[in-house]
């Protein structure tokens, strides 16, 4: 489940059949493809199966409308860094005893994963999957949610930015507060739903 999400976080809507292609690797078959090496051999070969899941080798991806740090190519390659770390070689594929609970972003960095893109996979494939598999507490899946940071608001959160402006602090200031961020234009701004939402002004 965390192999996937991860995948899932780093390639992105832009790349969905690529990270739904990733999604389906097994991580003990990986492990064990990799099996016998250390350091960056290990990680090349890491990158290469993950790479042999892009859809036509990458032809179905979306690399071409992204930023070049965010390319699949570039994302796999973080990706692999990552499994590295989490599953070193001996340790089997359990839940990545690096991952404990309070983790930080700097667990989910590596070469081209950087700040932004290690909170959304700490978001959207650490904390959900701690949870669901039972590594962590409700209470602590919770607690290390709420303590990160924003990656950076999403370009179609900007107007509502601007418009909750006049607050004392960052209205997305938080991965939390961007996630709720998130709800409302889902739930009202894309509906042109304004003067429905919570945020309105009265009357």
């Amino acid at each position: 489940m965390l192999l996937a999400l991860a995948a899932g976080a780093l390639l992105g809507p832009a790349n969905r059949a690529a990270a739904d292609a990733a999604a389906q690797l097994r991580l003990a078959a990986l492990l064990e493809e990799a099996g016998g090496l250390a350091g960056e051999r290990r990680r090349l070969a890491l990158s290469a199966a993950l790479q042999r899941a892009l859809p036509a080798g990458g032809a179905g991806a979306r690399g071409g409308r992204v930023r070049p740090a965010a390319a699949p190519g570039k994302r796999l390659g973080g990706l692999a860094h990552l499994i590295d770390r989490w599953w070193p070689p001996g340790f089997g594929n359990g839940w990545p005893a690096g991952l404990a609970p309070g983790t930080g972003r700097r667990a989910a960095e590596a070469e081209g994963i950087g700040r932004a893109a290690a909170i959304e996979v700490l978001v959207n494939a650490v904390v959900p999957a701690a949870l669901a598999t039972g590594a962590w507490s409700e209470a602590e899946a919770e607690a290390a949610w709420a303590a990160l940071p924003s990656p950076g608001t999403y370009g179609k959160l900007r107007p509502l930015e601007r418009w909750l402006g006049g607050t004392e602090a960052a209205p997305f200031a938080s991965a939390a507060l961007l996630q709720g961020g998130l709800l409302l234009h889902a739930d009202y701004c894309a509906k042109g739903a304004c003067g429905r939402c919570p945020l309105s002004p009265p009357g």
